[in-house]
Parts: C-alpha cells; sequence; structure tokens
C-alpha cells in the first residue's frame, strides 16, 4: 500500500476499482493460497462466488466490462504479495522502477491502443507509431531505457523538451503507465511545423547546398528538409517540430527565420543581376573583377562592337536603298507647305496652352526655330536653356539622340557648355559663385523676408581616385577643407612627426543655402574631405555666414543631422556640458542677432524609430514597457484576421515597416508611418493597459514631427489635425499659451488656456521619462538604465531642436510682410534631393568623383528653378510650377576672345 500513497491518501476503506474478470482471478489467487476473510465475506453484487467452474466462466465472459469495489481491509494478504497478486491495470498510476517492470504494465493496460509494441530487452522499451499507405512508415517512436528516461522522435528526428513547447511540461522519466500514455496522446493530438515551403525560396536552398549558416559560417542555423512533412521545406535549427494543434502552421523560430530569407532572396536577386560578370551589360566594377574575367569580358565587347558595327553598316546600306527608291525630294515648294501646316496648327496650341506656361514656350521655340535654318541665328530662352542642360545632365547620350533626330530643335551641348562653365567649376569659397548666387535670389530688388535663409550641412560619399584637370594642370581629389584647415592639418602633421603628404578625399561636405520665405535652394560650397571633425567645420561654416551677410543674406539658423562632427561643431559654441542651441551672430550689423542650430527632424524621427525597434535597448517609462513586440503582434493580428478579410487597422503598415532591414532602416518615410496617429490609435484598441505606454509614446513623437514638418498651406484641414496646421502667428498653441473663447448654452463664457504644447508637453515628457529611468527600484548599472530610453545623441537634438524652434518663430513674425511660416524650411529634404540628382547623372552615378561632382554642382545650380522632383528622404515634393515669366533674365555666358596674331618687326 505504500505504492498508493504516492498518488492518493491512504485511507483503511479504499477501495480498488476493477472488472469482474479481475475480481474472479483475485479470488482464485485468495483461494489457492488459503486466506481468510476478515469481518465479512466478499459480495459481489448478485453473482456468488459459490457456483460451479462453468457459470463463473459464463459470468465472466458475460460482465468483462462491469465495474465492482473490493475494500481493502477485506484481504489479508501481505502487502506486496497483495500488489503482485492484483492485475497490472489496477496500478494505472503506480510508479514502476524498471523498464521490464513498466512494460508488464503497458501490456495490460490499453495505454498502447494505435501504437506497435516492437519488444523490449533488459534495457529499453520500443514503442511505434505506423503509418501504412504506399508503404510502411514509422511516424512516431518511443524509447524509454532501462532508467526510465525516454527519447520521442519522428521520423528520426528527435524532438527535445527544451525546443518542442508541447513536451517542455513533460516529466524527465516515464515512472508510471499514466505518463507514458500522456506523452502518446500529446504526440497524436499535435502537428508538425510546415517551415518555409515557398517555392520562390527554393533558389536559396540549391545555392547554399541545402544549409543556411550564420554570417561567420561556422554555426548552421537552418537546413532544407525533405522527411518530416508530404513537401520538402526550409526548417530553422531549433524548428520545434511537433506543435500545440490549433496554433499557426509553423513554429516561430520558422517565423522569425522567414524575415531572414526574405532579406537572402532580395540580396541572392541583387547578386544574380550582377552574377555574368562577364557580360557587356554587367554594371561589375572592373577592379573587382580578376584577370580572366577581365579578359573574358573584352573579348565579348570586341565581340559586341564588331556585330554592332556590321548591323549599323547594314541598316545604312538599307536606309539608303530605301532613300534611294521611295524617298521624295524636298523642294522649297514642300517646304513652305510644312511650314504652313506648323502655322495653321499654331492656332489650336495658343487655345490650348495659356501664355505664361511651359508648353507654350516649348512650341514658340519650336515653330522659331523652324523658321531659321541657321542654327547660329537662333537666340533661345532663358528657361528653355535651363530644361535642356537638366536633360543633358540625366543623359546625355540621349539628348544627343533626340537632338540629331530631327523632331525637336535643341541647342547644341557645346552652347549649354557655355552657360554651365561660365563659372569655373571648384570647391571651395568663390567671389563668382557669390555673384551668382545673388543674381539667383535677386538681393537687389526682392522683398526683405526673403533674404532670411538657413543654412543646410551634410556630406556625401564619393570615389576615392585623382583626376588630372588639363585646364590648371592640377591633380583633383586631394582633402581640401580650406587654406586654413589645410595648414593646420600640415601644422598637427609636423608635431606628431608624421610624414607629410595629402589623403584622398572619400565624401564631400556641401553647404546649401535655403530661403525661409522663397523658393531659393542653392548649392552654396562644397569641400572634399575625410573623416571630418566638428573642428575643421569650425571656420568653413562661420565663413560661409560672413559671405552671406556680406552679400545681403540675414542667416537665421543651421540645420545638420546627428552625425558626431555636427554635434561636435555645436558644442564648440558653448562651455563644458551646457546645451547650446543658438550663439550670437557676429556679422549681424548693426543688429543683434541670434543663429539657431537645429537638428534635422526626419533624421531624428528615424533614430527614434530605429532605437524603438533595436533589440539592444529595452524602453521603459513610468513603470511599463515600450516594446517594438507590440507593433509586431499587432501587425500579425491585423494580416491574419480571416474572419473580416480586406479590413485592417493599419491599410498602410507592411512587411517593410516592421521587419526592418539595413536598407529600411535608413528610411524616414517608413518611421513617419509608423510613429503615427493611426498606430497609436490601433495599439490602444487592441493592446490595451499592456501597449498603454507604446501607444502615448507613439503619440508624442507623431506629434512632434507633425509641429516642425509642415509644408502644405491645407493639410492640417483636410486632415482636421492642428498639428499640421501652418504658423499664422506667434501666438500659437504650440508655442505659447493661448486663450480659447467658449460660449456654452447657459450663456455662460469660459476662458480655456491651451499651453504650449512642444514645451510643456513634450519637452516635459522626454524630462518625466528620464527622471523615471533614474528612479527605478531595482540594481540596475548606469548603462542599462541609458538603454531604458532614448540615447543620449538623440535625446539632445530633440531638445535642441524644440528650444531653438520655439525662439525662432516669434521672431520671424516680427520681420515685415512675414504673415506665415512653414516650418518644413528648416528640415534639411532639398539637399537629400540635391545629393540624389548627383547619384542620377548619366542615368547611374552613385560613387561620382571629386572633379565631376564640383562639375554637376556647377550644372544644377543654372537649373535649380526647372528641375524634376527627386525623392528626398522623407517625402518626396510635387514638381514645382514653372513661372516662365521670371525667367526671362538672360543666363550669363561664357564668351571667346579670338587672338591676335602678332607679327615679327
Amino acid at each position: 500500500l505504500s505504492v498508493l500513497r504516492n498518488f492518493t491518501p491512504f485511507c483503511p476503506r479504499f477501495f480498488l476499482y476493477c472488472t469482474l474478470e479481475e475480481c474472479f482471478s483475485l479470488l482464485e489467487d485468495v483461494k489457492n493460497q488459503r486466506t481468510e476473510a476478515m469481518g465479512r465475506k466478499f459480495r459481489l453484487g448478485t453473482h456468488d462466488h459459490r457456483k460451479n467452474e462453468e457459470r463463473k466462466c459464463a459470468e465472466r465472459k458475460r460482465a468483462m466490462s462491469m465495474v465492482v469495489s473490493v475494500p481493502l481491509s477485506m484481504v489479508s494478504l501481505p502487502q506486496e504479495e497483495l500488489l503482485c497478486s492484483l492485475p497490472l491495470s489496477v496500478f494505472t498510476h503506480s510508479s514502476a522502477t524498471c523498464a521490464s517492470s513498466l512494460h508488464n504494465r503497458l501490456c495490460h493496460s490499453e495505454a498502447l491502443k494505435g501504437w506497435q509494441d516492437v519488444g523490449t530487452d533488459a534495457e529499453r522499451i520500443v514503442i511505434c507509431k505506423i503509418q501504412c499507405q504506399r508503404e510502411v512508415n514509422i511516424n512516431f517512436s518511443l524509447i524509454i531505457e532501462e532508467d526510465l528516461s525516454w527519447k520521442l522522435s519522428y521520423c528520426n528526428h528527435d524532438l527535445e523538451a527544451n525546443t518542442c513547447s508541447l513536451l517542455a511540461n513533460a516529466p524527465t522519466k516515464l515512472t508510471t503507465v499514466a505518463d507514458v500514455q500522456a506523452l502518446l496522446m500529446a504526440a497524436e493530438e499535435g502537428k508538425i511545423c510546415v517551415g518555409n515551403h515557398d517555392e520562390k525560396f527554393l533558389p536559396l536552398v540549391e545555392h547554399r547546398k541545402s544549409v543556411f549558416k550564420d554570417p561567420t559560417g561556422t554555426k548552421i542555423i537552418a537546413v532544407y528538409d525533405k522527411t518530416l512533412g508530404p513537401f520538402p521545406t526550409i526548417r530553422h535549427s531549433d524548428c520545434e517540430i511537433l506543435m500545440v494543434r490549433g496554433s499557426s502552421l509553423c513554429c516561430p523560430k520558422c517565423t522569425n527565420f522567414r524575415g531572414t530569407l526574405r532579406a537572402m532572396l532580395s540580396q541572392d536577386s541583387r547578386r544574380h543581376s550582377l552574377e555574368d560578370r562577364t557580360n557587356p551589360s554587367s554594371h561589375a566594377r572592373y577592379d573587382l573583377l580578376s584577370t580572366p574575367e577581365k579578359i573574358q569580358r573584352m573579348r565579348r565587347l570586341h565581340s559586341l562592337s564588331r556585330s554592332n558595327q556590321k548591323q549599323l553598316k547594314r541598316l545604312q546600306t538599307r536606309l539608303a536603298e530605301m532613300t534611294e527608291n521611295e524617298g521624295v525630294d524636298v523642294d522649297d515648294a514642300l517646304h513652305e507647305d510644312l511650314v504652313t501646316i506648323v502655322n495653321d496648327q499654331s492656332a489650336h496650341i495658343e487655345s490650348t496652352h495659356e501664355q505664361g506656361t511651359f508648353q507654350r514656350l516649348f512650341w514658340d521655340q519650336q515653330k522659331e526655330a523652324l523658321s531659321t535654318p541657321d542654327s547660329r541665328s537662333r537666340r533661345w530662352h532663358p528657361l528653355m536653356v535651363k530644361w535642356c542642360i537638366y536633360l543633358r545632365h540625366l543623359s546625355s547620350k540621349a539628348y544627343e539622340a533626340l537632338r540629331e533626330s530631327g523632331c525637336v530643335a535643341l541647342p547644341s551641348q557645346r552652347t549649354l557648355r557655355d552657360y554651365t562653365h561660365f563659372v569655373k567649376a571648384a570647391s571651395g569659397f568663390s567671389t563668382a559663385v557669390d555673384q551668382q548666387l545673388m543674381e539667383a535670389a535677386d538681393i537687389h530688388t526682392c522683398e526683405e523676408r526673403d533674404k532670411y535663409v538657413v543654412l543646410i550641412l551634410d556630406e556625401m560619399h564619393i570615389k576615392q581616385e585623382l583626376v588630372y584637370d588639363k585646364q590648371t594642370g592640377a591633380l583633383v581629389g586631394f582633402v581640401n577643407l580650406g587654406e586654413v584647415n589645410n595648414h593646420l592639418i600640415e601644422y598637427e602633421q609636423s608635431i606628431l612627426d608624421e610624414p607629410s603628404q595629402q589623403k584622398l578625399a572619400n565624401s564631400m561636405m556641401v553647404i546649401m543655402v535655403r530661403g525661409l520665405f522663397s523658393r531659393l535652394e542653392f548649392p552654396y560650397v562644397q569641400f572634399p574631405c575625410k573623416a571630418v571633425t566638428g573642428d575643421l567645420l569650425y571656420n568653413p561654416f562661420w565663413e560661409a555666414v560672413c559671405r552671406l551677410e556680406r552679400c545681403g543674406f540675414r542667416v537665421m539658423a543651421a540645420t545638420a543631422d546627428g552625425a558626431s562632427p555636427n554635434r561636435r561643431l555645436i558644442k564648440l559654441h558653448g562651455c563644458g556640458k551646457e546645451l547650446v542651441h543658438k550663439v550670437s551672430n557676429p556679422y549681424a550689423i548693426p543688429e543683434e542677432r541670434y543663429l539657431f542650430f537645429f537638428s534635422d527632424v526626419p533624421h531624428l524621427l528615424k533614430t527614434t524609430r530605429n532605437a524603438w525597434a533595436s533589440k539592444k535597448r529595452q524602453l521603459w517609462c513610468n513603470g511599463k514597457p515600450i516594446l517594438w513586440k507590440h507593433l509586431e503582434d499587432l501587425y500579425t493580428q491585423d494580416r491574419g484576421n480571416v474572419d473580416k478579410p480586406g479590413w485592417a487597422l493599419l491599410p498602410k503598415v507592411k512587411y517593410e515597416h516592421v521587419y526592418l532591414t539595413s536598407f529600411s532602416k535608413m528610411r524616414v518615410d517608413l518611421a513617419a508611418q509608423v510613429l503615427s496617429n493611426t498606430v497609436a490609435k490601433a495599439l490602444e484598441m487592441s493592446g490595451g493597459s499592456r501597449a498603454e505606454e507604446t501607444a502615448r509614446f507613439v503619440t508624442m513623437f507623431d506629434k512632434f514631427f507633425d509641429c516642425l514638418n509642415v509644408r502644405s498651406f491645407t493639410a492640417g484641414r483636410h486632415s482636421r489635425n492642428s498639428f499640421k496646421s501652418p504658423y499664422w502667428s506667434s501666438k500659437d498653441f504650440r508655442l505659447t499659451v493661448s486663450t480659447l473663447i467658449i460660449l456654452c448654452t447657459l450663456s455662460i463664457l469660459y476662458l480655456i488656456f491651451v499651453f504650449q504644447w512642444l514645451k510643456t508637453q513634450f519637452l516635459q515628457y522626454l524630462d518625466d521619462w528620464q527622471k523615471s529611468v533614474e528612479q527605478r527600484p531595482g540594481d540596475y548599472s548606469a548603462g542599462a538604465r541609458k538603454k531604458m530610453q532614448l540615447s543620449e545623441e538623440t535625446l539632445t537634438g530633440l531638445r535642441i531642436t524644440v528650444m531653438s524652434f520655439l525662439e525662432l518663430v516669434p521672431y520671424l513674425f516680427k520681420i515685415p510682410g512675414v504673415k506665415v511660416f512653414l516650418s518644413e524650411k528648416l528640415c534639411q529634404d532639398p539637399l537629400e534631393k540635391f545629393f540624389g540628382r548627383q547619384r542620377q547623372r548619366g542615368r547611374v552615378n552613385e560613387n561620382p568623383n571629386a572633379q565631376s561632382f564640383c562639375k554637376n554642382t556647377q550644372a544644377l545650380r543654372v537649373v535649380s528653378s526647372c528641375v524634376g522632383s527627386v525623392k528626398g528622404n522623407c517625402r518626396g515634393s510635387k514638381t514645382p510650377t514653372i513661372e516662365v515669366e521670371k525667367e526671362n533674365k538672360p543666363l550669363p555666358k561664357r564668351r571667346y576672345t579670338r587672338k591676335r596674331q602678332h607679327s615679327d618687326i
């Protein structure tokens, strides 16, 4: 009875339940051992055990399934003999001591129903689940060792409790029949993980030989499996294989690895596009090709050139034959007829397009060119010249093909070069560029408010190479940060006993001038640099401010991203660890004026989103976590809503928003759509109290971005969002304290004060967040507490931007003629678009060298008013309307002078 105490309290009148057949067997054992009944005799219902043997056998067969009770107090056998004489099926929950004892009990129970007992020996028990379809297959196999430890396998794949959630609560040893039965039932009721069996992932398997390894190449993270299901699939190395029925199709490990497979597929698609590196149409760099590849590619290029030349000769011959046989000579009469047709259609064109549009200008220019056969006598409109320069910037070959086709009349490339080369293309400051900037801004006749500008700083990666300038004879491509900085670098090298040598530049630092109340976007100066620091930026920055102030501009602010050189540049204007957001402008004479520093708002939003999504940071505020997992769960729930297909809480949030890659982390438009009011409302609706702080975090940064990224006069009214409205006065509720008067139904006036949101709400939110982290109970290190909030660089940028904005906007409304202000004017999107146009040169020019960058910059300075829209790092803006009437001013053009011939006297 000590065995029974393991699973139930002992009671002297405890009843063992068994069938009649087991009771009869028990009585036979008692009779053979001459046991005397104690208390009273056995009473087995209406059946009497004193009947003859034949009746007992008949009754035994008829009552096999009936259940009776036998009080243990009526049996006088010793405990050990009693347990041995009772049937094993009675002890379903009794513990066994060895594999053979457990096997005996399993054989007398129904726990193995549907399973096949392969057999046992002195060491182990083997139980299998056999599936017979086309051939005999063993699906599950359970092996119980001598010490009652077990191992469950599916198709020769071991299922471990530490990886399979279905077996997490299983005991380490199977000591009872109930444990075995529960384990077998769990295996039958579970389902198999399907893994990632999409056909689009099959090319990844062939390329990696069915094995996926980590970036180091030492650890296998996934395999291509053909044995665990009806179809081949890609499984994670820690795949659960057996899952709880009713869950998703695949386990969490395989689900997370699906994003990695998509990234691999994207990388392989780009790699396969350049796979044939010897193809003449390949864009693979020559310095990355091996010697045999270079030889093979050169041979294929020669072969392609010969075939093109033969095809060209055939086409020329065919064209000459067609011209001779089918051509018609155009005499003067026919030419006059063509001119008449154009003049007759002119009335229709003039009625369709009004005067002052670019379409009307283009038609007039073509009509004038048709009436002037001599191209040297043609005079082109300045806007037409700018448009042609931009077409040539996109592709010089396409422009030449369009010009030579005869369909349209366009100026020659030589004429366009005279306009773009009027100012010498070089790095550093230039008096000619200052004059060009003054003419572009019309500084002498513009209104006072149009003189206020902001400086935008950023750098772009360029190719490291030297180019010989045939005009000056100099080598272009070395680091050049101005004469003062160059001398300082040489002096530093001499002190450190380093060899005095010039370094090749790998980036180009650009300073752009943007008007706060005008459409001026002018790339002012560029410096080739390498590993630039804030100390080296100090002199060029203030020299740019000085030259602009002398030209008549009013420099009010400077905007840059959160790079370390830009942060260092701002810190140089302060003392100690104090937060610097403005500095007195020494060149603002005679008035006293401050220059405010701004961190680019789209970049701040991007770094905030990246910190939220980072696995290295665990954001925490006011006792609750701010987790990216809340957004992932919301996205999974939103996309898995099969009850209402087509309905989604987040229709704009896609896979690329939630599962970030190294490329998507740099996209600010994705961050703006994630940190939005729609996401915040969805989190509040579906997340409940656990996502409360996450929803508040999203709401605060959505309003912050709306306040400092106002770019439209109607967006706030259309979206019914006052945070997107433009700033009409210095008393805006986002800046200062406002008063709202509300008339109630009882004719009672109520005054409601709306406090400045940016200061009392947003900055206070950041301060409260920092205090809650510092006061959080627990033994956390300083580094761990820093990871509970945004990075120090992002927080500093947010505070600098808000403080500068609160002081700058009220000052701007004191300027005569200022009635409205758009905060988007303080962002650096125009400079991002300028870099995009640099890379757009000749269709693809991702890494121009220093000389080509300077030449492209000079061409883009000329056409800055008519270029097409290029998406920046945040949002793409519409192409500005071209005002023909304001583009009548002639463009400066390079003139040629003939050299005089001197005769010897």
